[in-house]
């Protein structure tokens, strides 16, 4: 072998090295208390690192146990606790003992939403600073009116997440707390000044299969991070609304402001098909919902089955078109401020342990009509309905 070639693997050898020997002369941890600051002033948030390690191949601070407090208005207890975090860093600013974050990732984070009575998010402070440097509260100030002092402008090349999970806490009904498990999370050119694309996989309790988000998110509302748009598509083979069912759920989002808007959205409901749009607004105090449906041959029975207690009663093929606008936090107050209007047709169905006909049997007899015992069958059944004051009404049945 040649001097030259000698001198070349001479020169990686030295290299190589010098790469594995970086986390014995770098000692990461002493930036721990800066790291911690510049976080903590970034989000409004107290960040406690467990300690940082350096890896190499690739390059990357690591640590365990990490801890961001939540807004004290709210409660004081952890918003975000993560089992542990990779950074993973740009190799030549690393020799010159700068540190450029390339990716971030994170294993096993717990998040916390907590919703006050006033309808505010916990996250609506994130990034906000008063004059005087404190915390804003977000308790009795409009998120959207006190915008604080902004987030400097960043930018993140790749972020991924496994294994997290967000509870849904609000504080007006701490009984109806939900919590979803996020099955992975992917993201890249994060950036507070343009939007980035993303994908989210999920379960929880109303989820029987995992519900799969793909789109395209921001750029981030610095002053209230609840107001940050995000566009894309929603699919599930299976989802529990409430103690409905519903399969092959897809559709097209949008969400800004604080309201998301789904349309088209359509699935499949017991036997039958459904295709509309709806729109949920969770920013203020009652959340709102206006719907619009057409259904095609659903299953009446299995239906009501499930919504409702009467099981074993109607049944038949129901289709039509249904509008409707309500609101509230509780099953009550939505059925008593739902308002709309419902065209509905039921074929080939039947009224079970009720006879009309044997009611009327003096009437039936006389134009020649019989009923079977104990149920009454129907070829048609059709009318229009206003939907108001816990009720539904028609004139035309």
């Amino acid at each position: 072998m040649s001097k030259k070639w000698w001198v070349i693997l001479g020169l990686v050898a030295l290299i190589v090295a010098l790469i594995v020997a970086i986390p014995f002369f770098v000692n990461v941890d002493t930036y721990r208390g800066a790291i911690q600051t510049q976080l903590s002033k970034a989000i409004n948030r107290n960040v406690q690192l467990n300690g940082l390690r350096l890896s190499v191949l690739p390059f990357a601070i690591e640590s365990s146990d990490v801890r961001i407090s939540d807004d004290p208005a709210f409660r004081r207890d952890d918003f975000v606790r993560i089992q542990s975090f990779r950074l993973h860093l740009a190799f030549w600013p690393l020799l010159q003992r700068k540190i450029q974050v390339i990716s971030l990732e994170l294993v096993g984070p717990n998040v916390s939403l907590v919703k006050n009575a006033a309808g505010v998010w916990n996250f609506s402070t994130l990034g906000k600073t008063s004059t005087s440097g404190g915390q804003v509260s977000s308790a009795t100030v409009d998120p959207v009116a006190n915008a604080g002092t902004s987030l400097n402008a960043f930018n993140i090349s790749s972020l991924s997440l496994k294994n997290g999970r967000v509870a849904v806490l609000d504080q007006a009904h701490p009984s109806d707390t939900e919590s979803y498990d996020i099955l992975d999370l992917t993201a890249s050119d994060i950036s507070s000044t343009s939007a980035f694309p993303f994908s989210v996989t999920l379960s929880g309790t109303q989820v029987k299969a995992p519900v799969h988000l793909e789109g395209e998110a921001g750029p981030l509302d610095a002053n209230d991070f609840g107001n940050s748009p995000a566009k894309g598509t929603v699919e599930a083979k299976s989802f529990q609304m409430g103690n409905i069912g519903l399969e092959n759920l897809k559709g097209q989002f949008t969400l800004s402001q604080g309201t998301l808007h789904v349309k088209p959205l359509d699935f499949d409901l017991y036997s039958g098909h459904q295709s509309g749009a709806f729109s949920y607004s969770f920013q203020r105090a009652k959340p709102s919902l206006d719907l619009t449906s057409n259904l095609g041959k659903v299953d009446v029975n299995e239906f009501l089955s499930h919504a409702s207690s009467a099981r074993d009663l109607f049944y038949g093929l129901l289709s039509g078109d249904v509008s409707l606008r309500t609101s509230g936090k509780t099953s009550n107050e939505v059925l008593h401020e739902m308002v709309g209007r419902a065209s509905l047709d039921v074929q080939k169905g039947k009224l079970a342990h009720i006879s009309i006909g044997h009611e009327v049997a003096t009437i039936a007899k006389i134009v020649g009509v019989s009923f079977p015992q104990g149920e009454t069958p129907i070829t048609k059944m059709a009318g229009h309905f206003d939907l108001a004051d816990n009720s539904a009404r028609t004139k035309d049945l």
